[in-house]
């Protein structure tokens, strides 16, 4: 059976998320551990959804303290690259509930994040409850919204030097 492609609009427009194939339940997060996803975004991707702020993102996923870390690394248009990470101890349909957190001290301000993954190669991160802070080496800081253009982002399974800060 030829399964149908995912489109980020189908996710956005009605909520609906779609998987590959199976259940919508949440895999065995030790499947994820020590995994890339990633994606960088075309130029004619970025024309033609002018609210998007994100060119390139990457989530590397770990084990910490016997839970799953999701290490998330973006980079901006303009270039800059910035990072959050979140503690995705909570399971969920499809997936699981993230809490955020911008350094090493994994200080956090709330902010919750999704991991949706039906089993396969392709991830969804998906931004849609308090937005996400993230900071990068300098000192700066970043707020992804939880609306629009950078709400979800489907990823597909990458390298691991597609994950390095």
């Amino acid at each position: 059976m030829k399964t149908p492609p995912v489109s980020i609009r189908a996710i956005l427009a009605g909520g609906v998320l779609a998987t590959w194939a199976g259940e919508a339940v949440a895999q065995d997060a030790a499947s994820l551990y020590d995994t890339c996803f990633a994606r960088t975004y075309s130029p004619a991707h970025l024309a033609a959804q002018t609210g998007q702020r994100v060119s390139s993102i990457a989530v590397q996923f770990l084990s910490f303290e016997d839970n799953l870390l999701a290490s998330v690394v973006y980079t901006l248009k303009f270039g800059t690259r910035f990072g959050f990470s979140g503690a995705c101890f909570v399971k969920i349909e499809g997936g699981y509930e993230c809490e955020g957190c911008t350094n090493d001290g994994c200080d956090t301000g709330g902010e919750r994040f999704k991991i949706l993954w039906p089993g396969g190669d392709t991830v969804t991160l998906l931004n849609d409850s308090t937005g996400v802070l993230a900071g990068n080496a300098q000192g700066g800081r970043d707020y992804l919204a939880a609306d629009g253009a950078n709400r979800a982002f489907l990823l597909r399974r990458a390298s691991a030097d597609e994950c390095v800060w």
